[in-house]
């Protein structure tokens, strides 16, 4: 059975919108005996704080952010909320195109199959 780090971290109580590393900060030796259990399905990378050119998520914010500001400014959250919901399920169709975000030589070290 596939585990999710996503949902283990919301069993410490963390959420998307928290930081991973403030789980690894405050229970570390909770994060340490999961990525242990589990280190045959799951590969971490420590990326630093100060290098989010390292970061392949800034990627695809950049994408997504290029994506939503260059539509009609959103009114109200929920505009916000569909117009990013809706960019995101097109990624989701172009697996090629997230797949080119990881040939940028800062990022190529997180590519599958290296």
């Amino acid at each position: 059975m596939p585990y999710s780090l996503r949902g283990r971290t919301a069993v410490w109580g963390f959420t998307p919108q928290k930081p991973i590393n403030k789980a690894y900060e405050q229970r570390p030796s909770e994060v340490k005996a999961w990525l242990a259990k589990h280190q045959d399905e799951i590969e971490v990378f420590y990326l630093p704080s100060d290098g989010p050119e390292l970061n392949p998520d800034e990627m695809l914010n950049a994408d997504l952010k290029q994506a939503v500001t260059t539509k009609a400014p959103a009114q109200t959250k929920g505009q916000l909320l569909k117009m990013t919901t809706s960019h995101m399920r097109k990624l989701q169709k172009s697996p090629e195109r997230v797949k080119s975000d990881f040939e940028h030589a800062p990022v190529k070290y997180a590519a599958l199959g290296k």
